[in-house]
């Protein structure tokens, strides 16, 4: 039996409201946000240096008219031109560098045309980005099923080369940093934290949480991840019958978190009785700096509200009474809470609570 085995008999967690993944890929030209895109945004190869359509161009008229007539998008420059000429290896069948070679003439001599088997070329992360809108603006026009096909996978290759040079793939995974802003729902004015993290399990990410909040992991948790529910099954199995989650305490945060390193929110809910719901954003991954010890809480507001006050509506009920020495109940909750400054947040405290971590339950029942 868990210690919070007894939490969880009495206490159902409610209905709760959850957010789904949205992201922009801004060096991509594509956005993932659940519709298709019928009309994405197109770059022009004579945009692009050296490389420019060409006569030999096997496409239809159509499509070499509505691919000239397209400018350059802007784009996340962040990175980019640090690694303009730096190449990435990317993996085409034949039949995917013929469709190349009519998009953008100027790579044929890395193409190796004649050859027959899969071949691996090298692009600079601008050769990715204009392959990448040229191929995907050509697969709206009417095309023999070969051809389509070839597009379609050209697409894909491409983009796994963009998101592993300019997204979390472009970090070494033993350099690479997770950074979360944690907001604590309906907290007016709001109670948020931002952290930087190595990559863990869900169960440590727990834990980074609660100690960077400030909670005493005194209730159950859960996470909720694309209409996905997240906890450790030990703990959440005592309380509730058929409860089923994926196990957190083997899912990485590498594993649920955009490749491409765009920003995506999910949702913590913390004590299935005051109902203590926080957005979790990952704003992106960075490189660990040499010398400083992780995790890491950057910055913060508000201190955390007292465990068991009863919620948002409780908190804020707590705070009036408090505030006014003249409450029936200003005594009783004074000495209940102990001292008590909403306004205050000290950063380092909290890295410090982070980097001590919380007790093992399992080793101290």
């Amino acid at each position: 039996m868990s210690p919070f085995a007894c939490a969880a008999t009495t206490r159902s967690p409610p209905p709760t409201r959850y957010c789904h993944r949205r992201f922009t890929v801004s060096t991509m030209g594509w956005r993932n946000d659940g519709v298709n895109d019928s009309s994405p945004t197109l770059t022009a190869a004579s945009n692009f240096g050296s490389l420019r359509l060409g006569s030999r161009n096997a496409l239809s008229s159509a499509i070499m008219a509505a691919l000239q007539a397209c400018s350059l998008k802007g784009r996340d420059s962040i990175g980019v031109e640090a690694m303009s000429e730096k190449t990435f290896p990317t993996v085409f069948s034949a039949a995917q560098r013929k469709v190349i070679a009519e998009l953008l003439p100027g790579l044929e001599d890395r193409l190796v045309l004649d050859a027959i088997n899969n071949r691996t070329v090298h692009l600079t992360v601008k050769e990715l980005q204009t392959l990448h809108d040229l191929a995907q603006a050509a697969r709206h026009y009417p095309h023999h099923g070969m051809k389509r096909n070839s597009l379609r996978h050209v697409v894909e290759a491409v983009t796994k080369s963009l998101e592993s040079a300019t997204g979390i793939g472009s970090i070494p995974a033993a350099e690479r940093l997770y950074q979360f802003k944690i907001t604590l729902l309906e907290s007016t004015p709001a109670i948020w934290r931002r952290i930087q993290v190595k990559n863990c399990t869900l169960d440590k990410l727990h834990e980074r949480i609660q100690t960077a909040m400030g909670w005493t992991n005194s209730h159950l948790h859960q996470f909720k991840i694309d209409g996905e529910l997240y906890g450790d099954p030990e703990l959440l199995d005592d309380g509730f019958i058929d409860f089923e989650c994926v196990d957190s305490t083997v899912t990485k945060i590498s594993e649920i978190v955009p490749q491409n390193g765009s920003r995506f929110a999910f949702r913590y809910e913390y004590d299935f009785g005051d109902s203590w719901h926080h957005e979790v954003l990952f704003e992106g991954c960075l490189r660990a700096e040499k010398g400083v010890r992780y995790p890491i809480c950057v910055e913060g507001e508000r201190s955390c509200p007292p465990e068991d006050v009863g919620g948002v509506g409780g908190y804020a009920e707590f705070l009036e009474v408090i505030a006014d020495p003249t409450d029936e109940d200003h005594d009783r909750l004074q000495e209940w809470a102990g001292p008590f400054d909403a306004e205050a947040f000290d950063s380092e405290k909290a890295t410090k609570k982070m980097r001590r971590g919380l007790p093992n339950w399992r080793r101290v029942q």
